[in-house]
């Protein structure tokens, strides 16, 4: 047999180092033979992190400002500064449906839709939904999304003309508020 490791350079094993050809657990059990300690478990897996709760919605805004649609026909108050910009406006159906797009601080979006000829609806599947008295139009219907988002159906008559507010990713207090400062200009 060929000599290896220390005794190959003509010296022995320090005290507590493994000889060639011993292993470490041969080793601890000829140092320890009255010692029955477990082996220590093996480390269990991180769990995984929490995922990152949702943005919270953008706070409501310092201010209002006031604003005029579709030719000034309509009016209300809407978010200003804080991060909100300018209203924005298109014409979807040409004379028939415009809408006001308003974008605020952390994503959040407000839209104000206006059907001059028709009333309309909310269109989309909700939670909650509540008749709330307006100053204006008698009455406006809530709807509440599970996601936090909130909208307000408001019809002059059952044929309208009438108004759709929507907000998602801001405080439901500023459609609210939007949709309570509805009013038409020129009435």
């Amino acid at each position: 047999m060929s000599e290896t490791g220390t005794e190959a350079a003509g010296g022995t094993a320090a005290a507590g180092e493994p000889s060639p050809g011993e292993s470490e657990p041969e080793r601890q059990a000829e140092s320890d033979p009255g010692d029955e300690t477990a082996p220590e478990p093996e480390p269990e897996a991180e769990p995984a992190p929490e995922p990152d709760p949702a943005p919270a919605p953008a706070p409501e805004p310092a201010r209002y400002a006031p604003y005029s649609g579709s030719g000034g026909e309509w009016q209300t108050l809407v978010p200003s500064g804080a991060g909100w910009r300018k209203p924005v406006e298109a014409e979807r159906v040409p004379g028939r449906r415009y809408r006001t797009t308003i974008r605020g601080p952390r994503g959040a979006v407000l839209l104000i839709d206006h059907s001059p000829l028709a009333a309309v609806g909310f269109g989309s599947e909700y939670g909650s939904k509540r008749e709330l008295t307006h100053p204006w139009f008698g009455s406006t219907t809530e709807y509440r999304l599970g996601d936090g988002s909130v909208g307000y159906v408001l019809n002059a008559s059952e044929g309208g003309p009438g108004f759709r507010v929507f907000a998602s990713g801001a405080d439901p207090a500023v459609a609210r508020r939007v949709a309570d400062e509805l009013a038409y200009a020129d009435l």
